[in-house]
C-alpha cells in the first residue's frame, strides 16, 4: 500500500524527538556544535529566510549527501559526524520530519524535528538569516548589485579591485608626468632655438668679418698707394666694373668713362 505525504511525515517522526521553536533556540544556545538542517528547496528559502547558521540541503538531495559512503564532493562534510545534534527544519515541520527519518535510517544518533519550522521561528520573533546572504557568504561573494546579480571577488565593484585600479591610475599619471618632464628636459637640452642663441654670436662675427672683408675689397685705391689695382696702383677693368656696380647698374659708357678717368688720375699722380 502506497503512502501519502502525511504517512511519510508520521513515519519520519517515529523515534525522533520533536521540539518547539523555543526548545530549539535553547538547544542551539547550549550546544555550539548543534546544526540546523533546512531541507526546503532553494526557491522556498528566499521568501522566509532561514534560522541563522542553518545548513541548507534540500530533501531531494539529502538521500545522497547524508550517505557517508558517497565519494568526496558528493556527500556533505557537515553531516560527517553522526553523533552531532541535528535539528531538522522546513516551513512548518513536515519535510523536516521526513528528513529526520532518513537520517535515523542512516545511523544518525541525535536528530530532532523543529515543530513549526521557520514560520514558527519568525512568529516567535527570533532573528533569521536570508538564504541568499548565506549562500553569498559561503561562496565568498561580496554582496549583490541593485539588479540582484552577485558581486564576486575580482568584479569591478570589489573594493580590492577598485583600490588596485586607483593605484594603477595614479601610477600611470605619475609615469605620464615624469615622461612629460623628461621630454621637456630633452627639448630644453636640444632646443634648436637655444642652439641658435649659442651659435649666433659666432655667426654674427663671421658676417661682420665678411662685410669688413668685402668693404675692403670694394674700396679701390686708384692712387697707387696700396690699392687692389694692378701694378703701381693701376686700376684694372674688373676693379672698376666692381666699383661701378655700386651705382645702380651703370651703363657700359659710364663704366668706360670711369675707367678712363681713373687712369688719367693715376697717371697724373704718378707724374706728380
Amino acid at each position: 500500500m502506497s503512502k501519502n505525504f502525511g504517512d511519510r511525515v508520521a513515519k519520519g517522526r517515529e523515534g525522533v524527538e520533536v521540539v518547539n521553536v523555543e526548545q530549539a533556540k535553547a538547544a542551539l544556545e547550549a550546544d555550539s556544535n548543534a546544526l540546523v538542517l533546512d531541507v526546503r528547496d532553494t526557491g522556498e528559502l528566499a521568501g522566509t529566510g532561514i534560522i541563522p547558521g542553518s545548513a541548507c540541503i534540500s530533501l531531494g538531495t539529502l538521500f545522497y549527501k547524508a550517505d557517508q559512503d558517497m565519494p568526496e564532493g558528493v556527500k556533505d562534510a557537515r553531516l560527517e559526524d553522526k553523533s552531532r545534534q541535528i535539528l531538522c527544519s522546513c516551513a512548518k515541520g513536515g519535510q523536516a520530519s521526513i528528513a529526520a527519518g532518513v537520517l535515523k535510517e542512516y545511523g544518525y544518533e541525535n536528530v530532532k524535528v523543529i515543530e513549526g519550522g521557520i514560520l514558527g521561528w519568525k512568529e516567535a520573533g527570533y532573528d533569521t538569516e536570508e538564504e541568499q546572504r548565506r549562500i553569498d557568504r559561503e561562496k565568498g561573494r561580496l554582496g549583490r548589485r541593485a539588479d540582484g546579480t552577485p558581486i564576486n571577488p575580482g568584479d569591478p565593484e570589489d573594493p580590492n579591485v577598485r583600490a588596485n585600479q586607483a593605484k594603477k591610475t595614479q601610477t600611470n599619471e605619475e609615469e605620464e608626468l615624469e615622461e612629460r618632464a623628461r621630454g621637456r628636459r630633452h627639448q630644453k637640452a636640444h632646443d634648436p632655438a637655444r642652439d641658435d642663441d649659442r651659435t649666433r654670436p659666432m655667426e654674427e662675427k663671421e658676417d661682420k668679418d665678411k662685410k669688413e672683408k668685402k668693404g675692403k675689397k670694394d674700396k679701390l685705391d686708384v692712387t697707387g698707394r696700396g690699392g687692389k689695382g694692378g701694378p703701381d696702383g693701376e686700376v684694372t677693368r674688373s676693379d672698376i666694373i666692381t666699383l661701378a656696380k655700386k651705382n645702380k647698374k651703370p651703363t657700359k659708357e659710364q663704366i668706360e668713362a670711369l675707367v678712363k678717368k681713373a687712369l688719367q688720375e693715376a697717371l697724373q699722380k704718378r707724374k706728380g
